[in-house]
Order: structure tokens, then sequence, then C-alpha cells
């Protein structure tokens, strides 16, 4: 008879272990996935930023070429206008840069979705950038 409770105790222990160890395994899939899910929004949040990055040149030369233009006197019709033009393309050259001053990669101690919440907005943010950044070029 002990040695039936002890088989039986024994096979209870085993059940439990393996239930513990795949519990184990579940969560640290889990976390996989949502790290994986993490890194590639935070990859479409870089490629937009990225590929924007190379405009921000265009817009420093079109502010140039417009703050010469005001050097000349035949366009001192459109001097206002002028001047307008050169302060919303250094406005959007500043709200790229206060973006970038503002933007973390470092998500420690935040929770799967706060780490999302916060990329899905910084996308949308990046995305208005990209919006504002190709206006200015036209």
């Amino acid at each position: 008879m002990k040695h039936q409770k002890l088989t039986l105790g024994l096979l209870v222990f085993s059940i439990i272990c393996l239930f513990s160890l795949s519990a184990c395994d579940n969560l640290r899939n889990n976390e996989a996935a949502q790290k994986k899910e993490q890194d590639a929004l935070l990859k479409k949040v870089l490629d937009l930023h990225d590929e924007i990055m190379p405009k921000m040149t265009n817009l420093a030369q079109a502010e140039t070429a417009l703050e010469e233009s005001l050097k000349n006197p035949a366009m001192k019709s459109k001097f206002a206008e002028i001047e307008a033009d050169i302060k919303q393309k250094v406005a959007v050259d500043d709200e790229m840069m206060d973006w970038m001053a503002n933007f973390k990669e470092d998500f420690k101690g935040m929770k799967h979705e706060e780490v999302m919440k916060y990329l899905e907005n910084e996308k949308v943010k990046v995305e208005a950038l990209k919006v504002k950044i190709l206006a200015e070029l036209q």
C-alpha cells in the first residue's frame, strides 16, 4: 500500500511538473511573439524616419533659396509671402527635430500594450511629419 501511495504521489508530482514546464514554455513563446511584434512596429517607425530624413536636406535648401530671394529687390512684392513660407519650413524642420529628440527606443519597464500604443502613436506622428515635409517641398 505504501508503495502505491508513493507511486501515485510521484505520478501527481510529475504531472504538476509537466504542466508547470508547459506553462513556462507558453509564457516564453508569448514574450517572444510580443517582442517580435514590437520590433516589427519599431522597424516601421524607423523606416518612415529613414525615408523622410534625406528630405530634410531638401527642406533646408529650400529655406536657403527663399532667404536668398529676399535679397532680390525685384521680389519685394512677395516678401511677406516668402517670409511666411520660410517660417512654415522652419516650423516643420523644428517639429522633425523635436520628434527625433523625444523618440525613445528603450522600453524597459513598459508592458507590451504600452509599448505598442507608444509606437503606434509615434508612427502616426512621423507619418504626419512626412506629409508636412513633402507638402513643403512642392
